[in-house]
């Protein structure tokens, strides 16, 4: 079978490794190089039952902090449970690539793959564009995403720290970078048109004490695309970013687009490709009723605060863990 991949981000690399061993795959990036521009954090969830390609940073707590005026900590709690790392998201990509190029797939990049130019050369698309989907930008159908812009800092962490702010349907954040420095920044799950993102982190970031080395921006696929299976002369699969799988209580997608591309990888070597959707909301089930939960909490200052200092994050992280170590793809 002959399959194209548009996109060479994670879930479309993931699709690569996965199926070029059995299959003529292509993958078309964009970019000129692959894992690069870096334009999101790079923390990877350790409770997915999914082990990151590269080594990464490994993080002691993460610290929830509840802000009032001018971003002033007015009360906080800390998360101690291994629930998540810090990888380089170019280098696992760069690595990624080097796999899937060893299996057999042919890695095409400063070139913008179109699904209607695929349908005339391939069996199969795999739309790994990110958010919005190269299938919403040919045919519509965009979906309302979340927004998130972020800075570099050179200040050091060893945790990671959240900072929610009351009637706020995001929140900021920072995170250590696997080599050293930072990464801040604040993103909304339903934006406001008159909130100024910028400015909004630039004043968080002051109050931190911190000063900004550049900004990235970008829509975060937080609403589902479904179906994750379309069809427009061959069938049309959707994975990470592009699938909209970006959880609206953590924010994370990097293992979600693993987790989606080695499930419809699975799917279409064994021949069952319309069972991909189904069997990845089956798979994924328990962690999104999680994460719409707390989605909920965070709305809710005096149950998160609650919450919070009886440790429930800490035994949410365990459950899921050991809920996901007992499932295979």
């Amino acid at each position: 079978m002959k399959i194209c991949v548009i996109g060479g981000s994670v879930a479309g690399l993931e699709c690569g490794v996965n199926l070029a061993e059995r299959h003529d795959v292509a993958i078309y990036e964009e970019h000129r190089e692959i894992g690069l521009p870096l334009k999101c954090a790079e923390g990877w969830i350790n409770f997915s039952g999914v082990e990151p390609y590269v080594k990464g940073r490994k993080v002691k707590e993460v610290h929830m902090n509840l802000l009032g005026e001018n971003f002033r900590v007015v009360d906080n709690f800390v998360a101690k449970g291994d629930a998540l790392q810090i990888v380089s998201r170019p280098e696992m990509e760069q690595k990624m690539a080097e796999i899937a190029e060893k299996m057999g797939a042919e890695i095409i990049t400063g070139k913008k793959m179109k699904i209607r130019d695929a349908a005339e050369q391939f069996d199969l698309i795999i739309d790994a564009s990110g958010y919005p989907s190269q299938w919403c930008r040919e045919f519509g159908g965009k979906k309302p995403y979340g927004f998130a812009i972020q800075a570099f800092a050179s200040n050091d962490f060893d945790s990671v720290h959240v900072f929610f702010k009351e009637r706020f349907d995001g929140y900021f954040w920072i995170f250590p970078m696997k080599y050293g420095g930072c990464k801040a920044g604040v993103g909304f799950f339903s934006k406001s048109p008159h909130v100024r993102m910028r400015e909004l982190l630039g004043r968080f970031m002051e109050s931190q004490g911190m000063r900004a080395k550049g900004f990235t921006a970008s829509p975060v696929g937080c609403y589902l695309n479904k179906p994750l299976l379309r069809k427009f002369k061959v069938p049309v699969a959707l994975v990470g970013d592009a699938a909209g799988l970006v959880d609206k209580g953590g924010g994370e997608g990097m293992s979600k687009a693993v987790i989606s591309a080695r499930i419809l990888s699975s799917c279409i070597n064994n021949s069952r490709l319309y069972e991909y959707e189904k069997r990845y909301f089956d798979f994924m089930s328990l962690h999104y009723m999680a994460a719409n939960f707390f989605a909920f909490l965070r709305k809710n200052w005096k149950l998160l605060k609650t919450f919070g200092k009886v440790g429930f994050y800490d035994v949410a992280v365990k459950a899921l863990r050991n809920h996901y170590g007992k499932k295979q793809i």
